[in-house]
């Protein structure tokens, strides 16, 4: 037999992986079919009892439920499954009736993941095995093996593998129905479908139309979040599936098709209604995770996110308040109240027209530049007012106008930034000329997605993949003051300060060939030199790191401007003989392989780690590290005609941080230049001056030793930068 299941086990990673996939996309088909046409004349009893043997095997009776501690288990069932068997008129009647099997919906939990058929026929017998892909991956040396092998001492041949064909007449080929279902894994018309989409994808994301199918999609400006947002599209709209480790290993269209499948059974989906203007509606998890820090810090202006902009051209004011205006019509989450009432926050989205009523844009002449730095410490009052406000202003000593962009968390991500500054400079083009926008669709509103996710509960087994991982991980500390530092002993507060890394030429550079050479991003290199940064510090063998994830799984509101992001924690480890590479291969696998799980917010995860209470001042890492890839606050307004309205984003004073230690990572491009900056932020109670400057310091050495290393399997303890051995 291929391979040996104990009842009760914690399955595999890979398996677990295609476990929750059904879960997140239950209307696809997750098996795969294999079909066999038998030649000659044969006893049915002698098949069905030799498969029904086959099927006693531990492998194909399993089932998989959760244990009471929370963990997805497999548990052998004593009971064998018997071959089905059905009488059809055709060789296409079998092949419908393989096909209706394989996209009838599965549970695993009181089904095993393997369906076995006899189809007679009047010119054959046809053997139809139907194996969900959570197989596959419990069993990759080849869960069919038995059934080739018992064949084969029929004397049989097989008719077809995996694309579900068998030998038919030309008449019979005809007359059998076309379905998008079938799998173009392994063919070459299905690879140069498969490619071509993948090509589209690119182009369109990178806003890339010359961009070819060996062109690296990294050196075209991609990074993690625009491809996290290709493959839930190609997922939810073309049902094909790349993995994210792939598409790093792989960044070419062409190269890629080849690790890429389409999923049997899949079908587009309209998107989700918008929820009416008038209709109150709950936070999504991950406002209500933000809302509880947000009370606890008294409703302060802790999750403010001030940008300001410095217009090199002159700018329309009037034009651009009407394209903000636009924006506010199609995305209704923009234009909310949040009122408490009876214990629980409620979302009141203001109808456009009533948008007037409130305060939210000032003109240059009703404003001076002087107010800019106290703009960011505006205290919202969320219950009364629209949750942001714009503020232009003249500088009197370049003749150049500025804009303060204030918005509150709770109504835009990093993932909304852009798509805000997209939609700006769409809807500013219209009206600079007097026209009114044209959009090709209307994404649906946050509001829509809070209520679906709402219906939808908290997903158990993605908060057990979590709780699995992190369980007895260590806590998060201050990194430990060296002893002729002095350590500043203050009451726990938000209080802190910040410094920036401008990452020279030379290891930017560096840090992109790295990132190359291991199939890896940018992001996931700086990570790694952090991390072991922080490794370095304290003599730590293993850190739990917070990051954030978009915590967009559904494709449908990849255009919605919202609060979708979760805060979320890996654990990394330092083995004595871990090389570069492998630290760099660890955080890449960790960070990708958690993405399809990043709906759940960590308050929930600390919460259940905890018994069910509240986990208070203890939190679980003491370092954050979060990317800021290419975003658009650097850049143009393009208008008809071919003049450019330029503008660059003026970072905002940072005075408070809520985490220890945190690490923005900013890839920038300006001009056609790509950069690197760092801004790392801190919590001065939980480090003084001397200890700042330790860790900035070891931080950039770090960096600049991963950039300039010609071996990526040197041990990472050679790497350590001299300043922090002891």
């Amino acid at each position: 037999m291929p391979g040996q299941v104990r009842s009760g086990q914690i399955i595999g990673e890979r398996e677990e992986r295609m476990w929750f996939l059904q879960q997140q996309y239950p209307e696809m088909a997750h098996a795969h079919a294999l079909v066999y046409r038998l030649l000659g004349r044969h006893s049915v009893e002698r098949l069905r009892e030799g498969l029904q043997e086959i099927l006693k095997a531990p492998e194909y009776r399993v089932r998989y439920r959760f244990g009471d501690e929370g963990v997805l288990r497999r548990h052998d069932e004593m009971k064998v499954a018997t071959p089905v068997l059905w009488r059809v008129q055709s060789s296409r009647e079998a092949m419908e009736a393989i096909l209706n099997l394989q996209e009838t919906s599965w549970d695993l939990a009181e089904e095993a993941p393997l369906r076995c058929c006899l189809l007679l026929t009047p010119e054959a017998t046809m053997l139809g095995l139907v194996a969900h892909r959570v197989l596959e991956a419990a069993v990759p040396t080849g869960w069919f093996q038995p059934f080739a092998n018992f064949l084969q001492e029929l004397e049989t041949a097989p008719g077809g593998f995996d694309t579900g064909l068998v030998e038919m007449t030309d008449e019979e080929a005809e007359a059998a129905p076309r379905r998008d279902a079938e799998t173009h894994h392994g063919t070459a018309a299905g690879d140069g479908d498969i490619r071509d989409l993948l090509l589209e994808a690119f182009r369109q994301a990178l806003g890339a139309p010359e961009m070819m199918a060996d062109d690296d999609f990294f050196d075209f400006g991609g990074h993690s979040l625009i491809a996290t947002r290709i493959i839930g599209q190609l997922l939810n709209v073309h049902g094909i599936e790349v993995h994210l480790n792939d598409l790093f290993s792989y960044p070419t269209a062409a190269a890629l098709a080849e690790h890429a499948r389409r999923l049997l059974g899949s079908r587009q989906h309209e998107p989700s209604a918008p929820a009416a203007p008038d209709t109150p509606v709950p936070l999504a998890l991950a406002q209500r995770s933000l809302w509880k820090v947000y009370e606890a810090f008294g409703f302060n202006e802790i999750f403010n996110i001030p940008f300001a902009l410095r217009f090199l051209d002159p700018v329309n004011e009037p034009a651009f308040k009407r394209a903000f205006l636009d924006l506010l019509e199609r995305h209704p989450g923009l234009r909310t109240l949040f009122v408490q009432r009876d214990g629980q926050v409620w979302q009141e989205v203001v109808p456009c027209n009533a948008s007037s009523l409130y305060k939210w844009f000032w003109f240059s002449h009703e404003t001076h530049l002087s107010e800019l730095a106290v703009e960011a410490s505006y205290r919202f009052d969320l219950a009364r007012e629209l949750p942001f406000r714009i503020r232009f202003m003249h500088d009197e000593s370049s003749g150049q106008q500025v804009v303060s962009l204030l918005f509150h968390h709770i109504v835009l991500d990093e993932w909304s930034v852009n798509l805000m500054m997209e939609e700006l400079e769409h809807a500013y083009r219209a009206r600079v000329e007097g026209n009114v926008p044209s959009w090709q669709h209307q994404p649906p509103s946050f509001q829509a997605f809070a209520l679906k996710q709402h219906a939808a509960g908290v997903s158990q087994a993605h908060l057990a993949y979590w709780t699995e991982n992190l369980r007895d991980a260590p806590r998060g500390k201050p990194l430990p003051a060296p002893e002729a530092s002095s350590v500043r002993e203050e009451p726990s507060s938000s209080t802190g300060g910040w410094a920036e890394y401008k990452l020279a030429q030379d290891v930017s550079r560096g840090l992109y060939v790295l990132a190359k050479r291991n199939g890896a991003s940018l992001f996931n290199v700086v990570y790694a030199a952090i991390a072991a940064s922080i490794h370095y510090l304290g003599a730590l063998d293993e850190l739990v790191i917070g990051t954030s994830a978009s915590g967009r799984n559904d494709a449908d509101f990849f255009d919605t401007i919202g609060y979708f992001t979760t805060v979320v924690a890996h654990r990394i480890a330092f083995p004595p003989n871990l090389t570069l590479a492998g630290l760099i291969t660890q955080v890449k696998g960790t960070i990708n392989e958690s993405m399809p799980y990043s709906d759940i917010p960590i308050d929930l995860v600390e919460e259940a780690l905890n018994g069910g209470a509240e986990q208070g001042g203890d939190r679980m890492f003491e370092v954050f590290i979060q990317l800021h890839a290419k975003n658009k606050l650097n850049g143009a307004f393009r208008l008809q005609g071919g003049e450019c309205i330029e503008f660059r984003q003026i970072d905002p004073e940072k005075s408070e941080s809520l985490l220890g230690l945190q690490f923005e990572v900013l890839e920038e491009m300006i001009e056609g230049d790509e950069s690197v900056r760092i801004m790392m932020s801190y919590r001065a109670d939980h480090y003084g001056p001397e200890q700042v400057e330790r860790i900035r310091l070891t931080v950039g050495e770090t960096l600049a030793r991963f950039a300039r290393t010609p071996d990526d399997e040197v041990r990472l303890g050679r790497l350590e930068p001299r300043l922090v051995v002891s």
